[in-house]
């Protein structure tokens, strides 16, 4: 402490005496003060202790190597968070390397410690690894623990048809017979418990079919009446995916000029947005042409006649095109229809026309972003989000939906929480049920949002996001999604973009 000056007669003076121990250990002695004092005491007993600081040192310690665990699982371990100082320590959260996840925040006692557990879940095939950190008020120690792992493929089953089962024509009490090839391509043996026909068609296999391997079955048709057969054979086994099904086809007839119903084989939808199995996707009031192949084992002229689906129909007509515009404002899906008549007997097709709806302004206007790489190997990439009105009770269970960016068209079969992934790519919607001052919902607003992810160098160079150098460069995409429902949904939007590239290498627009 310091002082020197005059202090007069009957006054005094305060002097602030700082304590600063530098060692762990005990001062004291006395204080004098120099002065010119005639009698008095001038000096002061001092004393104090020097005391070791408060400490709170962090240790970690337990085995985060998982090895390899099959991807879309997980495994778990304990991480132990030890304070050996003489404080508490305080931790404030824990930081991880991609697919480790833990959680922890709180004090831990002087002496102490806590046991966090710590999930590993790789979702890739590949090897994962970095250093876990945990963010705490530790005055030293170590704060940091390396975690490993490696993502491997599971035990796969993978199912796969082939084979020309188009029939054709055959005279009706004679049999014909086909291959169906059923192919194993995962990494585990098949075991096919038995094939379903639909009626006309006859088949066996039961058995196992080792991983990369198949086996043929002979299909055999036999038609007794003068009709069309057809529909769908399904292969029942313990697959874990694949496609288990395949077409099959044909027709019974007699000798030519036999009154048999006339063959549909195709029927195609021009002007259309998108077109998923029947469903066409098409923009209000423009013109939407119908153009349908048949043929009539007869040999016998055809007639044609279609219904749109919206109250009107056309006359009965040799010719096998037409065309039809739906209502510019509409919003909904048409059941259109088509019946071919060889004068005695006739068949009839249906499809859907799906008039685009407009995606929502709120409560999330549309956002998408595109990076095209052009560097050999390189994949380009999609990130989205929109929003649109659907009917009250729409269910996203196992609705296939197809989004389609820039001539990008993916298929994602949902789940019942809304999510579906197409290989590295992922679609998520949620739905929101909007109620009146009753609680009555009124309608449900849907909010997707995609990552996509692949090689569509092709598609999007053709959409206008060429491989050069730009600056900035307008580009307008068109953005359509359609939900396989019954009755189908569908939105349609051209968005407007701003890109930017750099030749044989990126560019981004958005």
């Amino acid at each position: 402490g310091a002082f020197s000056g005059v202090i007069p007669a009957s006054g005094a003076t305060n002097v602030t005496v700082t304590f600063a121990p530098v060692a762990v250990t005990n001062y004291n002695g006395a204080v004098t003060i120099n002065s010119d004092a005639t009698s008095g005491t001038n000096t002061i007993n001092a004393s104090g202790s020097g005391i070791a600081p408060a400490t709170r040192v962090i240790g970690l310690s337990g085995s985060l190597a998982y090895g390899n665990v099959t991807t879309g699982t997980t495994a778990t371990a304990s991480l132990t968070i030890a304070n050996t100082g003489t404080a508490n320590l305080t931790v404030s959260g824990i930081s991880y390397p991609t697919g480790f996840s833990g959680a922890f925040s709180g004090t831990i006692a002087a002496g102490s410690s806590t046991n966090v557990l710590v999930t590993f879940a790789p979702t890739a095939v590949t090897s994962y690894g970095g250093t876990v950190t945990v963010n705490s008020d530790a005055t030293s120690g170590t704060s940091t623990i390396t975690a490993s792992g490696a993502g491997v493929a599971g035990v796969t089953r993978i199912i796969g048809l082939s084979g020309n089962l188009a029939f054709g024509n055959m005279t009706t009490n004679t049999t014909a017979g086909r291959l169906l090839a059923i192919a194993n391509t995962g990494n585990a043996t098949l075991t096919v418990t038995g094939i379903t026909y639909p009626t006309g068609f006859s088949g066996a296999f039961s058995g196992t079919i080792a991983a990369g391997n198949s086996t043929n079955v002979l299909v055999t048709f036999a038609p007794t009446d003068f009709i069309s057969y057809g529909g769908t054979i399904i292969v029942n086994s313990d697959a874990t995916s694949g496609i288990n099904t395949i077409t099959v086809s044909g027709t019974g007839y007699g000798s030519a000029g036999s009154q048999i119903e006339p063959v549909i084989d195709a029927v195609a939808v021009s002007n259309a947005l998108l077109t998923v199995a029947n469903i066409s996707v098409e923009v209000g009031g423009d013109v939407v042409g119908f153009d349908v192949t048949a043929h009539d084992p007869g040999s016998n002229p055809l007639s044609y006649q279609w219904d749109f689906g919206d109250g009107t129909t056309t006359p009965w007509s040799a010719l096998n095109v037409a065309t039809n515009a739906y209502p510019a404002a509409d919003c909904v899906a048409y059941n259109a229809s088509l019946t071919v008549t060889n004068g005695t007997a006739s068949t009839s097709t249906g499809l859907v026309v799906s008039v685009a709806c407009s995606f929502l302004e709120s409560p999330k206007p549309m956002k998408l972003t595109i990076k095209s790489n052009f560097a050999p190997g390189k994949l380009d990439q999609a990130r989205w989000q929109a929003a649109f009105e659907l009917p009250v009770g729409f269910s996203v269970s196992n609705v296939l939906a197809t989004v389609s960016i820039g001539g990008v068209n993916l298929d994602f079969l949902l789940n019942a929480k809304g999510q579906g992934t197409n290989g590295m790519s992922r679609l998520n919607l949620k739905l929101k049920n909007l109620k009146d001052r009753s609680g009555v919902i009124t309608n449900t607003i849907g909010t997707v949002t995609a990552a996509l992810k692949g090689d569509w160098d092709a598609d999007w160079i053709a959409a206008g996001l060429t491989n050069e150098t730009i600056a900035n460069k307008a580009v307008t995409l068109p953005v359509l999604i359609l939900f396989s429902s019954d009755p189908p949904e569908s939105f349609y939007a051209e968005k407007a973009l701003l890109y930017k590239a750099t030749a044989g290498k990126s560019g981004t627009a958005k």
